[in-house]
């Protein structure tokens, strides 16, 4: 194998020579030929999956979009070294895998922000927001009046575990064994923790639908 140098992820995605189309490599093959020393194999899985990791992170922690950058970078440079170090496990999907780096270090961010008292929300601008609540059973009245800046303010006003869940589910369109993954929890956890964060977002929904 050769020997793969130090450098990082966004010199890597700046320097991309190593293919024109992304889609026409498998995740399997992109992450075989990293192990092989090909670094801009990496550049492709970034370009693949960069925008639907920085909008996991702004969905789950209300960060602003300068935040939830940092974090993404933190995320990418941790992937790339335990790539090219061989850590990866090549029996294992790469979405799920680079999500649960993602989801990592993004509660963690949360926590510190919350502990330090330096959080504060930032508003989305996610057309796609209205599809949680389409995917929780609401009154017929509180359906028809929800839209997404509603759906915003009860999502910040949840826990980040039942936000995470939610949001895995109806605005990244995971299926329960990738969120089985991603929060490191079995898949009848999953429909648990999925059946309590319905419930208290339709609670939220039905107590303040008359600001709506």
């Amino acid at each position: 194998m050769s020997k793969v140098k130090n450098k990082s992820p966004s010199h890597i995605l700046r320097g991309c020579t190593y293919c024109d189309d992304k889609n026409n490599f498998s995740d399997e093959k992109l992450i075989s030929d990293i192990q092989k020393g090909k670094q801009q194999a990496f550049s492709c899985l970034m370009h693949r999956y960069q925008e639907q990791i920085f909008r996991y992170i702004q969905r789950i922690s209300y960060f602003s979009p300068e935040r939830a950058e940092e974090i993404a970078q933190g995320v990418w440079i941790s992937a790339w070294k335990d790539l090219k170090s061989g850590k990866f496990n090549l029996q294992q999907k790469f979405g799920p895998w680079i999500y649960r780096i993602a989801h990592n270090h993004t509660i963690s961010a949360y926590r510190k922000a919350k502990t330090r008292h330096e959080f504060e929300t930032h508003s989305l601008d996610d057309a796609l927001l209205k599809n949680i609540a389409d995917g929780v059973t609401l009154t017929e009245e509180v359906q028809k009046k929800i839209n997404s800046q509603h759906v915003h303010y009860i999502l910040s006003h949840m826990t980040p575990r039942h936000r995470s869940v939610l949001v895995l589910r109806f605005l990244q369109d995971k299926k329960y064994s990738d969120i089985s993954h991603i929060l490191h929890i079995s898949e009848g956890a999953v429909t648990s923790l999925l059946h309590r964060a319905k419930n208290t977002f339709r609670s939220v929904a039905e107590r303040e639908h008359f600001r709506f």
